[in-house]
């Protein structure tokens, strides 16, 4: 039986459109689901994301149309930066469990040019590199097609969900916003933090933490954020240093010694194996 990775690349294949499946570690350890299939990114949206402002607009319209699409189901919009995608929740024993996300699609390139125009002015990007992006979307197929893919991911993601006895966890909204902020690469947020805003005990809140995704804090951030790194790095030729800053770590040295640990590799060597 193939798991939900390999259902979703086996979907994706032949095709420039990506899935991405937003939901809570407690599913995605129950499920096996890849940290690259939870983070939305592909070649427009890392350049969009390559400012502090552009990352955090983006997280704040991802986290809009999660809760629009838990409200209305199925529905497909532009993003702030001008590229299209369809958002499906998936509703399991009538609760909310995953979004999953069709992305990187351009069904109309007026708009997205409009739109990215817009993002490129604001945020002092260039806007002849971010058109060259356009190249790289998936402007064939239509919105009918996209639904259709995002509701059979959702089926499959359900079907799975019942076959392993999912039992949904009860997260405290400490560890939530945790979760988030892990997600928000310019977060300031830590276990300490959300200890004093919430009153609870700093030891107890990372041991719920821990409980609940499998890593400490810390490490789950480093994680996600290194994820991101390798995905930029197998999909374009950025410096080093702005790679590094995208995913927020002010330091490239104390990057790519974290790299190292989590790859076995130099951020370099990685790209370079990975570019053949």
């Amino acid at each position: 039986m193939l798991s939900v990775n390999e259902w979703i690349e086996l979907l994706e294949r032949g095709h420039r459109f990506k899935i991405y499946v937003w939901c809570r570690p407690d599913v995605a350890k129950a499920l096996n689901i890849s940290f690259s299939r939870r983070i939305h990114s592909n070649a427009f949206c890392d350049y969009m994301k390559s400012t502090p402002e552009g990352i955090r607009n983006c997280v704040r319209c991802r986290v809009c149309a999660d809760k629009l699409a838990q409200r209305r189901g199925i529905l497909g919009a532009f993003c702030i930066h001008g590229m299209f995608e369809v958002c499906c929740p998936v509703i399991f024993k009538n609760e909310w469990t995953a979004t999953v996300y069709v992305s990187n699609l351009c069904p109309d390139v007026k708009e997205t040019q409009k739109r990215m125009a817009g993002s490129c002015k604001k945020y002092s990007l260039s806007y002849k590199y971010a058109e060259s992006l356009i190249e790289k979307t998936d402007n064939e197929i239509d919105l009918k097609s996209a639904e259709a893919i995002a509701e059979a991911t959702a089926e499959i993601i359900m079907a799975r969900l019942e076959n392993v006895g999912f039992k949904r966890l009860s997260v405290p909204e400490p560890v939530k916003k945790l979760i988030d902020a892990a997600a928000d690469f310019y977060s300031c947020e830590t276990l300490k933090s959300a200890s004093e805003k919430y009153y609870i005990n700093e030891k107890y809140l990372g041991h719920l933490f821990k409980e609940i995704t499998g890593f400490g804090f810390c490490d789950y951030k480093n994680k996600v954020r290194l994820n991101e790194a390798a995905y930029i790095l197998r999909n374009g030729n950025r410096k080093i240093i702005d790679i590094a800053v995208s995913v927020g770590y002010d330091n490239v040295s104390y990057f790519s010694k974290k790299f190292r640990l989590e790859y076995g590799i130099s951020p370099t060597e990685y790209r370079r194996i990975n570019n053949k």
